[in-house]
């Protein structure tokens, strides 16, 4: 389990399927599931990267995640 940078936001490993959850700290609703394309199991480590704006997992492979434009363009201004 890890909180963005901004404390916004959860992800963790969430189910067998591979995907990892994004959940917000504020309404604790769900609001993402990533899926990993090779992965068959839930990841057994997650971080976020604040200085590069974006999320890893990993089980045997390493994954990234980027926000979208909207997101990236969201941080910027509040920053």
């Amino acid at each position: 389990v890890s909180l963005s940078f901004d404390g916004a936001y959860l992800i963790s490993g969430c189910d067998d399927s591979g995907a990892v959850g994004v959940w917000s700290t504020s309404t604790g609703a769900r609001v993402a599931a990533w899926r990993e394309a090779a992965a068959d199991a839930p990841p057994r480590c997650v971080a976020w990267a604040p200085r590069r704006l974006m999320a890893a997992s990993g089980t045997i492979m390493l994954a990234l995640w980027v926000p979208g434009a909207r997101a990236r363009e969201r941080v910027l201004l509040t920053n």
